[in-house]
């Protein structure tokens, strides 16, 4: 393994990044196949709770997108929330295999993914979102309140030791890390990022998607981190940095927007057989 800044991870981020790509990795093989996961697969799984916890940067972030909806309970909005978990074979909830988010145009929201010996979080998001918009419609996932050890620990690196900023990050707005970079590697590589990577290599496909940018936030508590997705163009560069060099660019100044035909993917045949889960 080459001499990397953030070692392992980082090394597993790139593999992945390359994999996304449609690159081949010797001695690796992409194991991740086309996924097949459909929302009527997880009728079994019943609504637990429907509450999102979304830090109010995020928040703030997510509205600077146009990502955000300004009346989440309106019964005509083609946003969900999601707590769903299996119910075994005597009609008890199996809380050890659950996920929890919400979905609208353009963009996934996960703040709870847990899996025993159930689906995979990374079909689950796919079934979700197909449910109701358009797969090219997808342009951003947004993991809240992240838990799980390992991305905590390299996120902390990150920021403490390879960038020497404050953790948590006293300006409370997300960093930028584009797609390349050190950074960038290491927070695809870790136990959330590879999620969100097996996600865009079984819902896309290799070479079809990619992952330009990951944004970080280091609140208070826990992390939160932000995934771009893109059309990957052969003849063009990532629109992020390509190079080794970190963005530290503050996500609260970013002003990207979804295009006008992303923000609503919803079919009069979706909206019809929508089912309210709250």
């Amino acid at each position: 393994m080459p001499d990397l800044k953030y070692g392992h991870g980082q090394f597993r981020g790139r593999v992945l990044q390359q994999w996304i790509e449609g690159e081949k990795v010797e001695s690796e093989v992409c194991p991740i196949q086309p996924c097949k996961l459909v929302f009527a697969d997880l009728l079994q799984w019943k609504p637990i709770f429907n509450e999102n916890a979304v830090p109010l940067p995020v928040k703030d972030k997510a509205r600077e997108l146009g990502v955000w909806p300004e009346d989440l309970n309106n019964e005509n909005s083609s946003w969900r929330k999601f707590r769903i978990a299996p119910v075994d074979p005597m009609k008890v909830l199996n809380f050890k295999d659950r996920w929890g988010g919400m979905t609208g145009p353009g963009v996934i929201f996960t703040d709870e993914m847990f899996r025993k010996d159930g689906h995979h979080p990374s079909e689950i998001m796919k079934a979700v979102y197909w449910k109701d918009f358009a797969q090219t419609s997808l342009k951003h996932v947004f993991v809240l309140d992240i838990k799980n050890p390992n991305t905590k620990s390299i996120v902390r690196k990150i920021y403490k030791e390879g960038n020497s900023l404050g953790y948590p990050d006293p300006r409370l707005q997300g960093r930028v890390w584009e797609w390349g970079t050190p950074e960038y590697q290491a927070l695809l590589g870790t136990e959330i990022g590879k999620v969100v990577a097996y996600f865009v290599l079984g819902a896309f496909g290799k070479g079809k998607r990619r992952i330009v940018r990951v944004v970080s936030w280091a609140l208070p508590g826990n992390p939160s981190l932000e995934f771009d997705i893109e059309k990957i163009d052969p003849a063009a560069a990532p629109s992020g940095k390509s190079s080794a060099t970190t963005s530290l660019q503050t996500g609260g100044k970013d002003k990207r927007r979804l295009s006008d035909d992303a923000k609503d993917e919803t079919t009069p045949d979706l909206r019809a057989k929508r089912r309210k889960l709250d």
